[in-house]
């Protein structure tokens, strides 16, 4: 994912659930949007992901930012 380019972006939110699960809602191009989900798989290197269960929506939001929440 390019930094600098702005249809490269991805754009949504992540937040952690009381149950220790991450919760993101995200949405940009196709091919950002699969490298991004390859990223979560991997996690963090202080993380442990067990699993990733996705849902696709043709919904859009249009988020202007990626942001964290509470």
């Amino acid at each position: 994912m390019a930094d600098g380019d702005d249809k490269e972006r991805i754009r949504g939110w992540v937040r952690n659930t009381p149950n220790h699960a991450v919760e993101v809602v995200a949405e940009g191009p196709e091919s950002s949007i699969n490298a991004f989900i390859e990223l979560v798989k991997k996690g963090s290197p202080l993380s442990r992901v067990d699993k990733v269960d996705l849902m696709t929506s043709e919904k859009l939001e249009h988020f202007k930012t990626f942001e964290i929440r509470n």
